[in-house]
């Protein structure tokens, strides 16, 4: 698995070629979180599949190999099922189509932008991309968050409830980082003032 100072490069070309060219830091660690943990960033599925988030192909084994790898996943109840899921040819290919699977969902953007991980999850699950107990999905998503905000040394700002500043995108060129920098600056000194 590659580092999250590399994920983190990967992640910031893929937005880009989004025309998402300027992520807030909310949402790079929620992409990110995600990337992390379904798709091991693209390394989960075996080497040069690239797939960050466990996307499937619209198939079932046999899968086509110049697109699909056949691996196994898991309902809700336990169960398993053979499924096909996507390579890609990139890195970056397979985090940008992430990007593109999560921010089609009604309710994704907006709580990505408000680093609220509870409310992702619940989006992701009300639109089918995962099975799993949503509150078990948005714990994975803050532990994953942390982790990454940890081994770069930023504020962890994607949290269950929310943790960042949503910030208009029309707002004029670089206004929307100044305030998402002050609304982070506001909540790590309201986080440090709550432990006295």
């Amino acid at each position: 698995m590659m580092t999250d100072s590399e994920a983190r490069a990967v992640l910031l070309e893929a937005f880009a070629a989004r025309g998402i060219v300027s992520p807030t830091l909310a949402e790079l660690q929620g992409v990110g979180a995600i990337g992390r943990f379904e798709g091991r960033y693209g390394s989960g599925f075996g080497p040069g599949v690239n797939n960050w988030g466990a996307i499937q192909c619209q198939q079932r084994p046999p899968c086509d190999p110049a697109k699909c790898i056949e691996h196994i996943d898991t309902h809700a109840d336990g169960s398993k099922y053979g499924a096909c899921f996507r390579r890609y040819p990139t890195p970056a290919a397979g985090a940008a189509d992430l990007i593109r699977e999560l921010y089609r969902r009604p309710g994704v953007p907006e709580a990505m932008r408000a680093g609220d991980a509870s409310a992702v999850a619940h989006a992701m699950r009300a639109t089918g991309y995962f099975e799993a107990p949503e509150s078990n999905y948005a714990l994975g998503i803050e532990k994953n968050a942390e982790s990454i905000a940890a081994s770069l040394g930023e504020p962890a700002v994607m949290r269950r409830g929310g943790g960042a500043v949503v910030v208009p995108s029309d707002d004029g060129p670089g206004l929307g980082a100044v305030f998402t920098m002050l609304g982070l600056a506001i909540a790590l000194a309201k986080a440090r003032g709550g432990r006295r």
